[in-house]
């Protein structure tokens, strides 16, 4: 793989995060009724493409970033404590350790990697290589990145802050599937989110002893 192309998948990776964090950032405040409506729109359309498959990988990426957005919104809404945040972010990091290194993931790539499906390429954000298509990051990645966005929005408020440390999780994770040759992404991002969470907790319990000491 050329440094080009390390380049682009770095680049493709962080803009699908930042499409999703910044469509969940901007609609934070809307009324709960017109972002169900929105979701639901959303992940109706990556239904219809699910099923449609067009050859067109313009169409393919847009559908995921839809349904990260529409799946993001339903699962953000129950992250709204420190606690809920560890509890999904441990239950995401164990599902998507299991399912890449043997389960429901693992069979799909298997699969695109073989020519008997094509599958993946409609649950990826993929770019066109010079040997194809070359799948980055996976819907269900996606997904996640927008929960734990709107969970640590809820939980400190702070969502540029929050939107660093999971572009910096992605990262770590993007960092290390290249030089492993594939990785579960999800864990990374789940120990940025638990720590970032932790972090607020802290301080704020602190504060709080500190103002009742006085």
């Amino acid at each position: 793989m050329s440094s080009i192309e390390i380049i682009l998948i770095f680049v493709t990776s962080w803009f699908s995060a930042g499409v999703v964090i910044a469509a969940l950032w901007q609609t934070f405040a809307w009324p709960s009724m017109k972002k169900t409506f929105i979701a639901i729109l959303s992940i109706a359309s990556f239904v219809v493409v699910l099923l449609w498959r067009p050859d067109s990988l313009l169409i393919s990426n847009a559908a995921v970033l839809l349904f990260a957005i529409g799946v993001a919104f339903f699962v953000g809404k129950s992250l709204g404590s420190f606690g809920a945040l560890v509890t999904f972010a441990a239950t995401v990091s164990v599902v998507d350790t299991i399912s890449f290194a043997g389960g429901l993931t693992r069979k799909i790539i298997d699969e695109y990697e073989r020519g008997t499906s094509n599958l993946l390429q409609f649950l990826v954000v993929s770019i066109p290589t010079g040997d194809g298509v070359q799948p980055l990051v996976g819907v269900g990645d996606l997904c996640i990145t927008g929960a734990l966005f709107l969970g640590l929005a809820r939980l400190h408020g702070h969502m540029l802050r929050a939107s660093v440390v999971l572009v910096l999780g992605l990262t770590v994770a993007i960092a290390i599937g290249l030089f492993a040759g594939g990785v579960a992404g999800l864990p990374f991002l789940a120990v940025a989110a638990v720590i970032d969470g932790w972090y607020f907790t802290r301080k704020a319990r602190n504060r709080l002893e500190s103002q009742s000491r006085e």
